[in-house]
């Protein structure tokens, strides 16, 4: 049978022996203790009984047990329907829930008012702290009753309230999302693998927790997933880690959800359709039945103050004011990392890499910053686009910073360092470009007797060798007056934050290590040129790699890297974000 994690108790001949109203009672210790020790387990009790209340309340309280139920219902009503809106309260499924009543007819009523919920008689009492159902685990601090008293406390002033939406805004609920998941690994395990009505995707782990957690960690060390735990806390209180998602975003594929699953003690909150949003609405397979439409817009979840410090949650609705905007600009490295910081801004805008064909559209490369920011004929967009490129490719919202703009802009330009650039002979337009499988200089590429070629990549490959020349990579003098250019363009109020190109890869499994060309000297321009900025960092990657495994290949480190630099990020973004002086320790 499924593990009890709540208990309701009848009174009479049952929780104690005789009846109150019939010439009094017998107070059982045994009980009591029962009771006691449930809540250090974490397993909570209530009590329905058909019974005085002000009286019970009196004996409750005259043997110091009262604070250990939570929604008692004493009054005359039949039981079936206050055990069914109990359980509606407690956000449990009722398999997880045990009513022990020592009369075989309110059982019944019971199982037909809460189909699925544990029933049992007086018998069962004094084998319960040794009934594996009812194990629990450590809860020595009553936090799990605490809780409950929280939602008990809710519950009660949502009844008296009105308007619900506006009983939710009133409720001051705030959200903390801690990417740091490896710190409280038990935790998001125990999500995926207990939670069921809020479960979305119910991707299960191993039931042994170190199975479990080890093929978490593999999960999570991908470049391209970023994931987070989800605390949440109201003016009633505190509800500790309530929710988890892990969210897969790689070039050219759908960015999707694979985990996302949320405790019911929130239930009714609406942190999971907040959130959801918060992802931007990312893909997700939603398997079996939820309790909450998570894809809902009819009416948006505006109760929800996201804070971004756990220290935060304290303190109500009064966060750090958000700046105006992000702009994130580059490839994955980027994509990564700006996950951990949009939350800081009103709006954020990402200009990422594209693919066309499963061909890489490298848009991160400084030549299409030149072209952003100076313009370039719509001739030679068309020409661009015979190979794949789309209009969009050559505009920025860079271009409509002001001065006096607080942005923050978050630019990546590992391309310069690997691509070579081919000229259209007609336009003049200079596109970097690279086919998978193919040489160096892709104008020498066999269409006759080479390799198979897919058809969408054989006609960008005869389009390239009928128009364009190769010129080979960009000259790391014209890489300079680009970001001269830039510089110039993006006013000073902005905080301009480069990733710089690493300078070495490590073969993890080897262990061999491997230095890069090209890219020392344009991290030696890009210092030359951004340290001019009042408001300016440049993080290096590998300062926040610990080991090769964090090198997972030549283009992309661990998700562990990325979590590292995303939280470097937000300390300097907070730093700026404190006012319009020079913050202290900006370049790095």
């Amino acid at each position: 049978m499924d593990e009890v994690r709540f208990v309701i108790w009848d009174l009479d001949e049952t929780f104690w022996k005789g009846t109150v109203t019939e010439g009094g009672h017998t107070y059982s210790q045994e009980c009591h203790d029962i009771v006691v020790e449930l809540a250090k387990r974490g397993i909570v009790s209530s009590v329905v009984s058909k019974n005085d209340a002000e009286t019970v309340d009196k004996i409750l309280k005259a043997n110091q047990i009262a604070g250990y139920f939570v929604f008692r219902s004493v009054d005359w009503t039949p039981k079936g329907p206050r055990i069914a809106a109990l359980a509606n309260a407690t956000k449990l499924r009722p398999e997880n829930i045990l009513f022990i009543d020592d009369n075989p007819m309110n059982l019944a009523e019971a199982k037909h008012f809460c189909p699925g919920i544990q029933v049992a008689n007086e018998t069962i009492i004094p084998g319960i702290l040794a009934d594996p159902r009812f194990s629990g685990k450590d809860d020595s601090s009553l936090s799990r009753l605490s809780q409950y008293k929280v939602l008990e406390q809710k519950r009660l002033d949502e009844h008296n309230s009105t308007d619900n939406i506006q009983f939710l805004r009133d409720s001051e609920i705030c959200v903390f999302i801690d990417h740091d998941v490896e710190s409280n690994l038990p935790r998001a395990v125990e999500l995926i693998n207990r939670t069921n009505q809020l479960n979305y995707t119910k991707r299960r782990l191993p039931d042994d927790a170190e199975p479990a957690a080890q093929r978490l960690l593999q999960e999570l060390r991908e470049y391209d997933t970023t994931a987070g735990l989800v605390y949440a806390r109201d003016k009633y209180g505190d509800y500790g880690c309530i929710g988890f998602y892990a969210l897969r975003d790689r070039e050219g594929m759908k960015r999707r959800l694979t985990h996302f699953c949320f405790s019911c003690r929130t239930l009714g909150m609406f942190i999971e359709r907040w959130l959801y949003e918060r992802l931007g609405r990312p893909d997700i397979g939603i398997v079996g039945t939820v309790l909450t439409d998570i894809k809902e817009q009819a009416r948006p979840v505006d109760w929800v103050t996201e804070v971004h410090n756990a220290s935060e949650l304290g303190r109500g609705p009064t966060s750090r004011k958000k700046l105006p905007t992000l702009i994130v600009r580059g490839g994955c490295d980027v994509r990564a990392i700006g996950h951990y910081v949009d939350g800081l801004f009103e709006r954020s805008f990402e200009e990422m890499n594209d693919v066309a064909d499963g061909v890489g559209l490298r848009t991160d490369h400084s030549i299409f910053l030149q072209y952003a920011l100076g313009g370039i004929s719509p001739e030679a967009i068309e020409a661009a686009k015979t190979l794949g490129f789309r209009s969009p490719h050559f505009s920025s919202q860079l271009s409509t910073l002001v001065p006096g703009d607080r942005a923050v802009v978050l630019l990546s330009l590992w391309s310069d360092g690997r691509l070579p650039l081919y000229r259209d002979r007609q336009t003049d337009i200079r596109l970097p470009y690279w086919l998978p499988n193919q040489p160096a200089n892709m104008l020498d590429a066999d269409l006759v007797s080479g390799p198979p070629v897919p058809p969408a990549h054989r006609t960008y490959l005869q389009y390239l060798k009928e128009r364009f020349l190769y010129e080979g990579e960009i000259p790391v003098d014209e890489y300079r007056q680009i970001l001269q250019g830039f510089n110039r363009r993006i006013p000073e109020s902005a905080l301009v934050i480069v990733i710089n190109c690493p300078t070495y890869w490590h073969d993890g499994p080897s262990g061999d290590r491997y230095s890069l060309i090209r890219e020392p000297a344009l991290n030696e321009v890009g210092s030359e040129i951004f340290s001019q900025r009042r408001h300016t960092a440049m993080l290096n990657p590998h300062d926040f790699a610990h080991n090769s495994a964090d090198y997972l290949d030549f283009f992309h480190f661990s998700r562990g890297v990325y979590f590292r630099m995303g939280r470097h990020l937000r300390s300097i973004i907070e730093s700026y974000s404190d006012g319009p002086h020079e913050a202290k320790g900006l370049t790095d």
